[in-house]
């Protein structure tokens, strides 16, 4: 999937794909069976507000900030589970509860002269974030990136 424009980063949920059948490759380099390390995307997110913007603490930030490093495509599915998802949620709840997540100019808008309300992009974030961790806690397989 291809960004839309002003989109600041792109969350997907993947999970395990195994083919009904064996498959190979068209130059025959490779076969893709249930034992192949595939996986496919089954839900993805444009966020549009830079969702880290509001965070008046400094460390707050950074902290949120590597916990979405850790989300990166190029880290193995296993590193970048569910769990670890949970773990941006609460930190980011404990930031919201103590009020140190603020309001800002929404980005959601496509009409350049449409008035968009401030948002608190970091409980609209965590909001999404807790749905798709109920979504998809039961089920094996599944793995989260952030680009």
């Amino acid at each position: 999937m291809t960004p839309e424009p002003n989109t600041h980063r792109v969350l997907s949920i993947w999970r395990r794909f195994t083919p009904s059948r064996r498959l190979l490759s068209a130059d025959e380099a490779q076969r893709l069976d249930q034992a192949s390390d595939l996986h496919e995307e089954v839900y993805s997110w444009q966020v549009r507000e830079p969702v880290l913007d509001g965070i008046a603490d400094d460390q707050d930030r950074e902290r949120l900030d590597a916990i979405l490093a850790q989300f990166d495509v190029n880290r193995r599915p296993n590193e970048r589970d569910l769990a670890v998802l949970q773990e941006f949620v609460a930190l980011a709840e404990q930031v919201i509860e103590s009020g140190g997540s603020g309001s800002i100019a929404g980005q959601s808008s496509s009409d350049a002269e449409e008035e968009v309300p401030e948002i608190d992009a970091l409980l609209a974030l965590t909001l999404h974030l807790k749905w798709l961790v109920a979504c998809f806690a039961n089920r094996p397989g599944i793995s989260v990136s952030v680009r």
